[in-house]
């Protein structure tokens, strides 16, 4: 999780010397991150919120989702 994330906890000055060195990381193209650990169930179940992801559903979600799109593509259904 990028350290920019936890901004907003942070009082005035600890926010200013935290972007300071993120635009000192940027310009050197780093990244501070915060690791931290999560279960395959709860992505596979869409229970966590990444800071960084093309989606918040859940894998289960997408794979019933692109199940109905193939089921209706294959069957000819038409559009409304």
């Amino acid at each position: 999780m990028p350290i920019g994330t936890y901004n907003y906890v942070k009082s005035g000055p600890r926010r200013a010397l935290g972007n300071l060195l993120r635009m000192l990381l940027n310009r050197l193209r780093l990244e501070l991150y915060r690791s931290w650990r999560v279960s395959d169930e709860a992505v596979r179940e869409g229970r966590i919120w990444p800071p960084q992801a093309y989606s918040m559903a859940g894998m289960a979600r997408l794979d019933q989702l692109q199940d109905a799109v193939e089921t209706a593509l294959k069957e000819g259904c038409p559009a409304t």
